[in-house]
């Protein structure tokens, strides 16, 4: 496809680059090192509530406001589930956190070893040494916590990078987006760090995920396109059909091509592997899709962020919403466990998993 000119940064992006650089001011102490055990907060045990529709059984976990609200979430090998904690202004001197839920509700948390109020960690993903790898943006840094909660942070080597998403690749190395460093980087499981420069500037690389095709696939906010890159570091990028796309998140599907989210453009998309570009609206006006990821039954799963609801899609594009139980509860991150109950975070404050009765997806 021909070369896509980028827009100048937009007001967000703008925005991001000043915070980044007075947070980096403030964090230019940091280095990567061994840090060692995060101090667990205590087991507790999270009362379930439960919610019945004719469309699903619901499944909530309030978190205790002390904690943060989650934000992203992954399965360790063990089937546990870990969550990213965002530290709310009211606990302003307090720890960010990484958070465990077992499958019986006991909640742990590891506070992370500095305290640092706005950084936040992010994106969160499995590694294949087991351990679980985060990104921190405003701190430069990709964090690592092993099941066990020993920590360990590396700073990135471009300054005011903001890694966002996260993913475990296929060479075994961990590969993220750098929000504002124009540039996707990867990690190996010891900490050596290689970036590689995308062609353009002010793009803003969002999310990441691994290919059918055994590349990486990543989005560019701010650049309106969706980029691919080789485990060697070759980029190409492709625009969105749409005038200001902007996509935010991506995963693999399970019909052998790229999905991705665009909360402005109100609409989930599709990439095929050659880069050919299908865009499916949403039934809901302003719905703002954020996560997405593929379930066990061959749709896709995405959250509908303003909209309230956790939406499916079909690879040929046929659309089905779930409404979650409490209004303006902001679904964020969604992922699949092995049973086929989809877990989504809540920005004001939960977790939860929604499994789907039989035949719901036809009732719509």
């Amino acid at each position: 496809m021909p070369a896509i000119r980028f827009p100048g940064t937009d007001p967000r992006t703008l925005g991001l680059r000043i915070l980044s650089v007075l947070l980096a001011i403030a964090a230019v102490w940091l280095a990567g090192c061994d840090q060692g055990v995060g101090q667990p907060t205590g087991a507790i045990h999270l009362p379930p509530k439960k919610t019945n529709t004719s469309q699903a059984n619901i499944l909530e976990y309030q978190i205790p406001a002390v904690d943060g609200l989650p934000n992203c979430l992954a399965f360790g090998s063990d089937g546990v589930l870990w969550i990213t904690e965002q530290l709310t202004t009211q606990y302003a001197t307090d720890h960010a956190r990484i958070g465990r839920l077992t499958p019986d509700g006991i909640y742990t948390t590891f506070p992370l070893p500095h305290t640092r109020t706005l950084y936040n960690p992010e994106d969160i993903a499995l590694g294949s040494d087991g351990a679980l790898w985060f990104t921190e943006p405003q701190a430069d840094t990709i964090g690592r916590i092993t099941s066990d909660g020993a920590i360990k942070e590396f700073r990135t080597p471009t300054p005011l990078s903001q890694p966002l998403g996260i993913t475990a690749g296929p060479d075994g190395n961990l590969w993220f987006a750098e929000g504002l460093g124009d540039r996707i980087g990867s990690i190996t499981p010891a900490g050596v760090i290689h970036e590689y420069p995308l062609p353009v500037s002010n793009s803003s690389p969002t999310a990441i995920t691994v290919g059918p095709d055994g590349n990486l696939w990543f989005t560019l906010y701010s650049g309106d396109a969706i980029g691919r890159i080789t485990p060697a570091g070759v980029v190409t990028l492709f625009p969105i059909s749409q005038p200001m796309g902007k996509p935010w998140e991506i995963t693999a599907g399970p019909d052998g091509n790229l999905w991705f989210t665009q909360p402005s453009f109100n609409a989930i998309g599709r990439i095929t592997p050659t880069g050919d570009m299908t865009e499916f609206p949403l039934p809901r006006a302003g719905s703002s899709p954020d996560g997405i990821t593929a379930g066990q039954e061959g749709a896709l799963w995405y959250a509908g962020q303003i909209s309230n609801t956790i939406g499916r899609i079909t690879p040929d594009g046929k659309i089905t919403e779930f409404e979650l139980p409490l209004p303006r509860s902001g679904p964020l991150c969604v992922t699949p466990d092995k049973d086929g109950k989809i877990w989504f975070t809540e920005s004001y404050g939960a977790i939860g998993y929604l499994a789907p009765k039989a035949g719901a997806a036809d009732r719509q």
